[in-house]
């Protein structure tokens, strides 16, 4: 098992200090060419300069299912990708990410991504991730906010297909947090265009759930 931390600059650096202080495997993934070679010198420990939301770069890194990835990139949708691509590709079971929008934590925790703010000591969740029994199923609701996330697979008799979102009426209180599209995690846009076989995350109150099924695939 091992960790990979993926952005963050210095932050990353204080942090994969303490990860290896405490014993951990670590690589560290960074867009930043000149701050990969810093790290990996003072480091001593695999660095990987490229962009951790795109698959070939985990691929590099040999992202596996027991490992820990943790996002810390400044921008929470960066962050989002990141962790869903881990977890619905590779597997990875257990991940982090820094939420810099206290507003973002809930659809975090809707996905089962563990998230912390910059401020909070991240070695210490790590370390209690990996030595947790249980873990959270891929997609819990949000008791308090009554919160759901459905995973929903488009096929060819959709009534979405080939349609782009602004043009798909979805209930008030729902919204498309994302699409997995043949091995890639996309944010989407009103201009993005909803093709088959991908799968869309959406986020909706509970109590439009039906609603939201019936948009995307005709039936309750």
């Amino acid at each position: 098992m091992k960790v990979i931390v993926i952005g963050g600059e210095r932050l990353a650096y204080h942090f994969a200090k303490l990860l290896i202080a405490k014993g951990y495997r670590v690589t560290l993934i960074n867009k930043d060419p000149e701050f990969c070679k810093e790290l990996s010198k003072k480091l001593r420990i695999p660095v990987i300069h490229g962009d951790g939301s795109k698959r070939q770069i985990l691929e590099e890194a040999e992202v596996m299912p027991n490992d820990v990835l943790v996002a810390l990139t400044p921008k929470d949708q960066d962050n989002l990708v990141i962790t869903m691509l881990a977890k619905e590709i590779f597997g990875t079971r257990r991940v982090v990410a820094r939420v810099n929008d206290p507003e973002n934590k809930e659809v975090f925790q809707a996905l089962g991504i563990t998230s912390v703010s910059p401020t909070e000591l991240i070695a210490e969740v790590v370390s209690q991730l990996t030595i947790a029994d249980d873990i959270k199923s891929y997609f819990p609701i949000s008791k308090e906010a009554e919160l759901t996330v459905l995973e929903i697979a488009v096929d060819e008799s959709s009534p979405v297909v080939n349609k782009k979102l602004k043009d798909i009426e979805l209930p008030h209180e729902s919204i498309v947090g994302a699409i997995l599209r043949q091995g890639s995690v996309i944010i989407p846009r009103g201009e993005t265009s909803i093709l088959k076989d991908d799968r869309l995350f959406v986020f909706c109150h509970s109590r439009v759930q039906s609603e939201v099924l019936k948009t995307i695939t005709g039936e309750v």
